[in-house]
């Protein structure tokens, strides 16, 4: 039966396991710790040269295989190496996608670079390809011109519209002037 001391919250059989001189900075299960790691890189160190060694020269030689002088045994070598003991399997079949989409551009033009293959995987946004722009910079340069024309017509327009008011007014102030002349 052990017997506990309060005042150093220890038992009279834990003050042999403990000795405070050995370590007195470590406190009990600290040192039980220290203790069990020490004992365990022990056996472990001890533990490692315990396995024989694997190695050609450590073979036995048989020295009776020699028939004669001169004739020699042929002996079949190998390397060991890893190396799978079934080929892989090869399986022929058809794949269908999860999901197909059509891909259509808004103008029309020769294809110049495609960035994506069949079967890439493409993010929202991503770019894909560049299509050839000329013909539809002639036909935005075709459109300025023709809006530029329209917008030389409407001048011209907007002169005579403002020459015919200055004529009208023009005769309005002859016609007052005769009748105030008569």
């Amino acid at each position: 039966m052990a017997i506990f001391n309060p005042q150093t919250n220890m038992t009279k059989y834990s003050k042999q396991l403990y000795p405070k001189y050995l370590l007195p900075c470590l406190g009990k299960s600290k040192y039980i710790f220290f203790i069990v790691g020490v004992l365990s890189v022990g056996l472990i160190a001890t533990g490692c040269g315990a396995f024989p060694k694997e190695s050609g020269k450590d073979q036995p030689q048989k020295r009776g295989a020699v028939r004669g002088k001169g004739s020699v045994i042929s002996v079949d070598t190998a390397i060991a190496r890893l190396d799978f003991l079934r080929s892989p399997s090869e399986y022929t079949g058809t794949t269908t996608p999860f999901r197909t989409v059509s891909l259509r551009t808004q103008v029309q033009g020769q294809l110049l670079a495609l960035t994506v293959d069949v079967g890439d995987e493409v993010k929202q946004g991503q770019f894909l390809g560049e299509i050839d722009d000329t013909l539809l910079n002639t036909e935005f340069d075709q459109a300025q011109a023709e809006l530029a024309a329209l917008k030389s017509e409407v001048a011209r327009a907007k002169n005579k519209v403002s020459n015919a008011r200055a004529d009208v007014e023009r005769v309005k102030l002859e016609l007052l002037q005769s009748q105030a002349d008569a």
